[in-house]
């Protein structure tokens, strides 16, 4: 396979497919050019304020580098110092495998998915960081571990035999096998009535945990059962297997993980959460059709 996720996806869905407009909702940024040519200059950096949801920022150069330079690195500057003035600071501080991090001051601490092969070579070099992400995690840091990710926080685990040990920030283990489960998830959270979406690939089995995220799934495989419990959740503490822009997919789950940044600081939340239009219409597509997909 050269692109793992998407050929197994189009295998299984390639007939199944619900179009949306790619400058919409997965806007390639490398391909600003490409995309005013097609449209005979219509498509310029107000066109994609005004419409654009999704920018996708593909490749290795992203906006929150601090050697970034570009159009779309300044739009990203742009909405920072739009939060910078409603009194949140923003800083991304990316760490690379082999680099040291002082985590102390974090606000927020997120971990994306990788291959199982990733996985295990981004175990050996978080291992280091264990103390203090426990640390961080018991003085209410908020916390978002999504696909893999997730089983970096447990307490061993097993490849192909070997038995490789998490942080153990958790007391679940992760046994990795041959079947792989590569479906949508619509589940439910005790952390607010609205409905979890997602998309999940993993091969693990993941048993132990007395407090998953989500509760219950109508569809999709969960930690280690058809349509049961998934996820991880402990305090400000989030991990799932669903990969992907979870926060994005999740508007609620997003207003949950930053709530739980605001109490840490101790500023207020908002009397009324800000709604952004698109994101909440791509929710709402997403939810109805595998809403759909369970019967219901």
């Amino acid at each position: 396979l050269i692109l793992p996720d998407q050929d197994i996806l189009n295998g299984l869905y390639g007939s199944e497919l619900y179009p949306v407009e790619e400058s919409l909702w997965n806007y390639d940024a490398r391909r600003f050019d490409r995309y005013q040519l097609a449209s005979q200059g219509e498509m310029d950096m107000d066109w994609v304020m005004d419409h654009t949801a999704v920018l996708h920022f593909c490749g290795k150069r992203k906006p929150w580098h601090k050697t970034a330079r570009g159009r779309f690195s300044a739009l990203y500057k742009h909405y920072q110092r739009l939060l910078e003035r409603l009194g949140h600071t923003v800083a991304v501080e990316t760490v690379a495998p082999g680099q040291d991090a002082a985590l102390s001051g974090a606000d927020f601490l997120f971990m994306g998915a990788g291959t199982e092969r990733r996985q295990a070579f981004a175990q050996a070099d978080f291992a280091r960081f264990g103390a203090d992400v426990k640390a961080l995690a018991a003085d209410g840091c908020a916390m978002l571990f999504a696909g893999t990710a997730m089983e970096l926080l447990r307490a061993s685990g097993t490849d192909a035999g070997t038995v490789r040990p998490g942080i153990g920030l958790a007391e679940f283990t992760a046994v990795q096998g041959k079947q792989r489960f590569v479906e949508d998830v619509y589940g439910h959270t005790d952390l607010f009535p609205e409905p979890v979406v997602g998309f999940m690939n993993k091969c693990a089995n993941i048993s132990g945990v007395e407090t998953p995220l989500l509760t219950a799934l109508d569809l999709g495989y969960g930690n280690e059962a058809e349509k049961g419990p998934e996820g991880f959740r402990r305090d400000n503490v989030f991990a799932s297997e669903l990969t992907g822009p979870i926060l994005l997919k999740n508007p609620r789950l997003l207003e949950t993980v930053v709530s739980a940044i605001l109490r840490r600081r101790g500023a207020p939340e908002p009397e009324t959460w800000p709604l952004d239009a698109w994101t909440e219409q791509g929710y709402a597509i997403t939810e109805e059709q595998l809403r759909l997909r369970c019967g219901k």
